[in-house]
């Protein structure tokens, strides 16, 4: 039978009155977050610091929303939410002092502002107050009772405008097996898990203490579900007006020794299902395994087990008799994955019947895996993303993405525009286009693709690829890279078809102000063509459009038509695919190489934007079969045309000039 908890009592005991004042702690209030590069490149040395003046102060850490994937703000968003707004946090990693932002380092709120004559300088002041805190663990793991007593040891009555005394379980050391979030950090310090009652604190009746009193808080309330390891909860309790900010005084109850009990500790290593690396997306079926380590002290007889596929549990207890240090594998009944996206975790929910003491190593990241159909659904690709809703994946495609690099439809809503702001599809002559956000894009190496469900190409002839791009790059010196692939496997293995990065795909000089991502203008698109007789034949085709991450600036890609050429169109067969101009955009010089493969005589004329012609490359020149290669010598910035005449048809490469 559960017992019933009081939240907390509030108790004012009368004390005998002393005149000094005591050492003020120092209350240390960080805000970082495990997604956080700037955190995990200061947040060593900060905790090298606190640690070298651990009796000079209390620390609190805030893990945040922002600016990825934290699972420990995840368990507990709103009270961190509350504190963020309270101290105006904008960014993270922050320290807050005494209710203050650090000043003096890299930049205001910097870990690195806590420097050692910092410390010794707080370390001085004194208070009117004292904390003492205490707590206990049940011992079926489940509740904690805390104690919380504030107290005037002066001969004066302490008052401040709105006075509240704070308490927060915390977990001082979590030592994770792998980072949960994408910057490295595994360690983690005096990390804030649930605020009592709330992040608001308890309100101190009056706004003061007499002298010699003390105010008293007993709390009596279960443990989140979602403590890691219970033998690290400690309460830090502090006293602060709510109005100034200012903290007075604060302490910390350190972890406990748990008596003994029937509590072990196991470890869900890693699970084995069938990713798409290997197996295609077209395998909608898979066995899921999971690897299970006793590393507690005693032997485990059953192991109870959740996974969650798509949101939906099943939880599986097995008969485990695992030794100390040994592992077993559990395997699943093979599952059924929808077409689309699909998530799959696992949770070890308990040992022997009952929790296990130590919780971060309970889970297995959750795994994001993609199926498509396995149907062919046509015999060419048209696609002008018009009709896809912003964010969605295109028709007969799936978006497949890495965490923090993203590809998307995107129209000029998405940046927020004006109703009255340019388009953004290809030369401005349509709304939507195809985002890879490589200005955001996180991590160098990341990849992010559109994958078209299957084509059949057995009857096919003369196939042709066309399409537009636009891209710049951040500083002038990223490789971001788009390619173009093909599988015959529906993803188990890809050839590519095309690639361009860095310069080369270039089309625009970099952003003036690249605080903001790349959108392009009219004249920054140029159309691509790619012949794909390789292709011909095949009755199974996925094509897959690609972009790899240097963290540059984004990429767009519209109008993207692959089909058979017409067999009387003789004209673009002889040249569509044989003439590439580059670099784009240029500055001193414009390479134009011809493949030509018959003889034909060949005009070669660049243009303006308004189609005047400006230069003649060549003037109805023979030409026999073989490759060559023209050049042009821009004089002005500005968008212009290379148009190549010949009797057997007529091409147009665009291309930008910048000075």
């Amino acid at each position: 039978m559960k017992k019933i908890l009081p939240v907390f009592t509030l108790l004012l005991v009368g004390v005998l009155i002393t005149n000094a004042q005591v050492a003020r702690k120092i209350m240390i209030e960080q805000f970082t977050q495990a997604s956080c590069a700037p955190c995990a490149a200061q947040n060593p040395a900060f905790n090298t610091m606190l640690k070298a003046n651990y009796t000079k102060h209390v620390s609190l850490k805030y893990q945040t929303s922002w600016p990825g994937v934290d699972p420990m703000n995840a368990q507990n968003p709103t009270e961190v939410a509350n504190r963020v707004t309270y101290y105006n946090v904008t960014g993270v990693p922050n320290v807050e002092c005494n209710g203050e932002t650090v000043l003096g380092g890299s930049f205001d709120g910097s870990p690195d502002g806590v420097t050692q004559a910092f410390i010794d300088e707080k370390a001085l002041l004194t208070s009117p107050l004292t904390v003492n805190v205490s707590h206990s663990i049940s011992s079926l793991l489940d509740s904690i009772a805390i104690r919380v007593v504030v107290k005037n040891v002066t001969n004066t009555t302490f008052s401040t405008d709105k006075l509240v005394i704070h308490t927060a379980v915390i977990e001082k050391t979590l030592n994770f097996p792998t980072a949960p979030g994408s910057n490295g950090e595994k360690d983690f310090y005096n990390v804030m898990r649930k605020m009592l009652p709330n992040a608001d604190g308890s309100a101190v009746s009056g706004n003061s203490i007499a002298a010699g009193d003390s105010v008293v808080l007993n709390f009596n309330v279960w443990l989140p579900y979602y403590i890691y390891k219970y033998n690290q909860i400690g309460v830090v309790a502090f006293v602060q007006d709510k109005t100034s900010k200012e903290v007075f005084q604060a302490e910390i109850s350190e972890p406990q020794i748990l008596s003994a009990g029937p509590f072990g500790d196991a470890s869900a290593l890693s699970r084995s299902v069938v990713p798409n690396a290997t197996s295609g997306y077209c395998n909608y079926t898979t066995t899921p395994k999971l690897t299970l380590k006793n590393t507690g002290k005693s032997v485990i007889t059953s192991a109870t087990v959740r996974m969650t596929l798509n949101n939906v549990n099943t939880d599986t207890t097995v008969v485990a008799n695992t030794n100390p240090l040994d592992s077993i594998v559990i395997t699943f009944p093979t599952i059924q994955a929808n077409i689309g996206k699909n998530t799959l975790g696992f949770t070890l929910l308990s040992i022997n019947g009952t929790r296990d003491t130590v919780g971060y190593n309970n889970n297995v990241a959750t795994l994001t895996f993609t199926t498509m159909n396995d149907k062919v659904f046509g015999t060419n690709l048209t696609e002008g993303f018009e009709t896809t809703a912003n964010g969605a994946d295109p028709l007969h495609a799936l978006q497949v993405e890495a965490a923090t690099f993203m590809v998307n439809v995107v129209d000029k809503s998405y940046f927020g525009a004006a109703a009255n702001a340019p388009s953004m599809g290809a030369f401005q002559k349509s709304e939507k286009s195809l985002m890879f956000n490589f200005w955001a894009g996180g991590w160098t190496g990341l990849k992010a693709s559109v994958i078209y469900e299957k084509l059949d190409f057995t009857n096919a002839k003369n196939l042709n690829l066309t399409f537009d791009h636009a891209y710049t790059q951040f500083e002038g010196t990223e490789n971001d890279k788009l390619e173009i692939r093909a599988s015959f496997d529906c993803g188990k293995t890809w050839t590519t078809l095309w690639t361009k990065a860095g310069a080369a795909l270039k089309t625009a000089p970099e952003v003036a102000n690249n605080s903001l991502p790349f959108l392009p203008e009219a004249d920054q698109w140029v159309s691509d063509t790619i012949k794909l007789t390789a292709l011909e034949g095949k009755s199974e085709v996925n094509i897959q459009f690609q972009g790899t991450s240097a963290f540059g600036d984004n990429l767009y890609v519209d109008n993207i038509n692959l089909n058979e050429l017409s067999v009387g169109n003789k004209e673009l067969n002889f040249l569509e695919g044989n003439v590439f101009a580059y670099p784009n955009p240029a500055s001193e010089l414009v390479n134009i190489d011809l493949n030509i493969t018959e003889a034909t005589n060949l005009s070669v004329k660049v243009l303006d934007a308004t189609g005047k012609t400006i230069d003649v490359i060549a003037q109805n020149k023979e030409f026999g079969v073989g490759l060559y290669k023209l050049n042009w010598i821009p004089t002005d910035a500005g968008f212009y045309m290379i148009r190549i005449n010949s009797d057997k048809g007529e091409v147009t490469r665009k291309i930008t000039v910048v000075k």
